[in-house]
Formats: C-alpha cells, sequence, structure tokens
C-alpha cells in the first residue's frame, strides 16, 4: 500500500474520532471516551439533603438521663420517667442488660431518587436514549450541615430501597454507606477526606464514605433502571445512659452519590 493512502486513512480516522468527540462534547459536557466497550461517563446525582428532627428542648437542653431501674415486670417506669422529663422526640426504654432506663433519640430521615428528574445536572442524554449498560459505583461523599447536638451522634447509616420501603427494615433495602460518629456540635466528618469538596457544602468539610460492596451492587441495580424512583435512606439511634445528658438539639447532612456509567454496548 502506498504511503500517501496510509495517511489518508490514518487521519480519516482521527478526523471521525474528533468528530466524534465533539458530538459527545455537545451532548454531556465533556469528551468522554467512546472505543468498543461502548460510550463511559462519570455521573454525580443531586446532592441528598437530610436533618433529624430536634430532640429536647431549652427546658432539658441541660438535664441528665434519671438513674431508674426497671427490669421486665416494671419496663412501664421508663414511660412514666419519660412521661416526667418530657422531652421532645426523646424515648425511655428499658436496657435489659444494665436494668435501667435509657434515653433513645432515633434519626431516621429519606430522599427520594428519580434519575430522570434530576436538577443540578441532568442525567446523561445518551443513558436515556440507549440504556445503560454497566453501573460502578465511584463514591458517595458526604458533609455535616447542621449540628446543634449536644451529644456525639453515632456512625449514620446509608440504605438504598425501593420507593415504596417503609424503612431501612425493608427486606429489598440494602446497606449502602456508613459514615463516621460526629462529635457534638462539630462539623468535622471522620472518614477520608474528599479533597475536590462539594458546593452544596458551603465550605463544610467533605468526606468520602467506605461502601460496602454489597450496598454499591445495590445502588448499581437501581441507577441502571434509573427509570424507576428509589430512595436513599438515613438511620442512625442515639443513646444516653442515667447520667449521661439528654440529647438535644439537631443534626443535618449532606450526600451525593457519584457512578461510573457505561451507556453503548
Amino acid at each position: 500500500m502506498q504511503f500517501d493512502v496510509v495517511v489518508r486513512r490514518v487521519l480519516r480516522g482521527a478526523l471521525s474520532v474528533s468528530l466524534l468527540c465533539a458530538f459527545v462534547h455537545g451532548a454531556v459536557g465533556g469528551c468522554t471516551l467512546v472505543n468498543s466497550s461502548g460510550l463511559q461517563t462519570d455521573y454525580s446525582f443531586d446532592a441528598l439533603e437530610y436533618a433529624s428532627p430536634e430532640f429536647g428542648d431549652s427546658k432539658t437542653a441541660g438535664l441528665m438521663v434519671p438513674d431508674v431501674a426497671c427490669d421486665a415486670g416494671t419496663v412501664d417506669v421508663c414511660a412514666t420517667a419519660q412521661a416526667a422529663l418530657n422531652a421532645p422526640n426523646v424515648t425511655l426504654s428499658c436496657d435489659m442488660t444494665i436494668k435501667k432506663c435509657i434515653a433513645r433519640a432515633e434519626v431516621r430521615a429519606s430522599e427520594a431518587v428519580d434519575l430522570s428528574k434530576q436538577v443540578e445536572s441532568s442525567f446523561p442524554s445518551q443513558a436515556i436514549q440507549f440504556g445503560v449498560d454497566v453501573v460502578e459505583v465511584k463514591r458517595v461523599t458526604y458533609w455535616i450541615s447542621k449540628n446543634t447536638l449536644n451529644v456525639t451522634t453515632p456512625k449514620l447509616e446509608f440504605y438504598v430501597a425501593p420507593a415504596a420501603a417503609k424503612d431501612e427494615t425493608d427486606p429489598k433495602a440494602a446497606l449502602l454507606a456508613t459514615i463516621a460518629m460526629v462529635p457534638a456540635k462539630s462539623m468535622a466528618c471522620g472518614d477520608p477526606a474528599y479533597a475536590s469538596g462539594d458546593t452544596k457544602a458551603n465550605g463544610a468539610p467533605v468526606c468520602s464514605a467506605p461502601l460496602p460492596e454489597a450496598g454499591k451492587n445495590a445502588l448499581a441495580t437501581f441507577v441502571k433502571d434509573f427509570k424507576t424512583p428509589f430512595q436513599v435512606i438515613a438511620h442512625t439511634v442515639i443513646i444516653a445512659k442515667p447520667g449521661e445528658p439528654v440529647p438535644s438539639g439537631g443534626i443535618g447532612c449532606g450526600a451525593r452519590p457519584t457512578v461510573g456509567l457505561k451507556i453503548l454496548d
């Protein structure tokens, strides 16, 4: 084959790649890789924003959990102590291990996700047109947006679940991520820092949560079926024992999953 023929074919191939890159750039905002394995791009969800109830109030902020003995036959004494305490959204229940009433403040909040109706950044049009072949969950970043709690927030769990699930105990819910405990009134996150930050964090530190494989696989399944809405549930239970402060205040956080999409087969 003559040299000039080879050169022309190479140039035509390069031009085709350039035109394809330009098409992809115009459609998804960046030149993503297109080859025999398909079009691949990263996509970040709209920020998921959560807020706990307000626990206690100004009257209970300085109180300690009362030292009340209980057992299987006298658990109602905890209900009586709770009524006397009158701390909003805080319940007293009998801990059979220590045989004392303990205070419980439960955080449970859900955010609905409809990938076909994202606002901050639209789901890639090629994914909507051609479908998603493979999903790789890259990370779930998070930040503390508010923390007026007077006690440490224990590890907070995020579950991915069908839209119809009542809560994280649903058999089809899967643990997506667990974030480190947060000290009282702190805005710091205890997992590895995510250096790029997040515009929604308003300057608060942003961290990357550890992700179990089962949770990544569950989220990937929901993303692949992007036309079906689902939810991400945040849950934890704050426990205070006798002599410890009654939980007072509230906590809020934001989270943002990022996935890699293979769109074309």
